[in-house]
């Protein structure tokens, strides 16, 4: 009786088995596409953040950009550059440095030798060099 009990149990009916075959691989392509609509949500999470740190970016440019157009708006921005070109106001004396103005002096560097040093106290001061070019020194 144990033999022919264990040959039932053994022994699983073809539709029984076609049938478990079948859910097997049904549950294995659930897997595959619930494992591929997870992965394509992430793609999609990560993309939106990127278009999202991409527009933040833009933004504060664009913010900058409208500030700095409501500076150069301004009357005051725009006296400056008339200045720079030239454009002062009445009674103004319009200077600039000539194109052939040799450099100014080289910058002693602190902890320099004594010798540049006094070099340098022997060379004119940039204050008095202005003063000079200004009034004619």
């Amino acid at each position: 009786m144990g033999e022919a009990r264990l040959r039932r149990v053994r022994s699983i009916p073809p539709r029984r088995l076609l049938l478990l075959l079948g859910l097997a691989i049904a549950a294995v392509w659930l897997v595959f596409v619930f494992a591929g609509s997870i992965a394509d949500g992430d793609r999609a999470t990560a993309r939106e953040q990127q278009v999202a740190a991409e527009a933040n970016a833009m933004q504060a440019r664009l913010d900058a950009d409208k500030q700095e157009l409501a500076i150069v708006q301004t009357d005051a921005f725009q006296r400056i550059q008339a200045r720079a070109y030239g454009m002062g106001g009445s009674g103004e004396i319009i200077f600039s440095l000539p194109s052939d103005a040799p450099s100014p002096p080289p910058v002693t560097p602190l902890g320099a030798s004594s010798a540049d040093s006094a070099s340098a106290t022997a060379a004119q001061t940039p204050l008095d060099a202005w003063l000079s070019l200004l009034f004619g020194h």
